[in-house]
């Protein structure tokens, strides 16, 4: 993979994932995810779950934007209005993780077999004070490394795929 950036693959899927914040710290996480259908079947946008790992390191609410999402491959379709960011509160992240986003989409579009879903977005404090990558799981881990998994339904694969790395991540968390 680029520098910076994970990909893996499972069933029917692939997913890379590029953290664009290059620096130990910032005022803005910036992220963008590559999905490609790899697989013969379409996949509904509205039954995909991102799930992005991080701390949150204060208590200022969380700002999300979608600065950019679209279908391409056999054609190209914006959907940058229907991607939607919802933060959550985990307890059991250890020192690395306080934080899920979950990225959805309420699209009836799909992923036909060979297209890909681009999504770009950004997170920030209210404030935008600076927050510590350093510290966060995906951020110091490079993201996803090598992950070999069948899991099924694609429902919520990529949840499942970015969920499976916190998993090992809290056995850890006292390292």
């Amino acid at each position: 993979p680029e520098s910076g950036a994970a990909t893996t693959e499972g069933e029917g899927i692939s997913l890379k994932v590029e953290n664009q914040s290059s620096q130990g710290s910032g005022s803005t996480i910036s992220v963008f995810f590559t999905i490609k259908n790899t697989g013969k079947n379409a996949l509904s946008l509205s039954e995909l779950k991102l799930d992005y790992y991080f701390t949150k390191d204060s208590d200022k609410t969380l700002q999300f934007w979608c600065d950019h999402s679209a279908i391409s491959g056999s054609g190209y379709v914006a959907v940058t209005e229907s991607v939607k960011g919802e933060f959550h509160a985990i307890s059991d992240g250890g020192k690395h993780a306080d934080t899920n986003l979950s990225i959805t989409s309420d699209s009836a579009l799909e992923i036909k077999p060979g297209d890909e879903w681009t999504i770009q977005v950004r997170v920030a404090k209210e404030d935008w004070s600076e927050m510590n990558f350093s510290n966060d799981y995906l951020y110091r881990s490079n993201l996803i490394t090598n992950l070999d998994t069948d899991l099924k339904p694609l429902s919520y694969y990529i949840c499942i795929l970015l969920s499976f790395h916190i998993d090992n991540l809290l056995k850890d968390s006292n390292a």
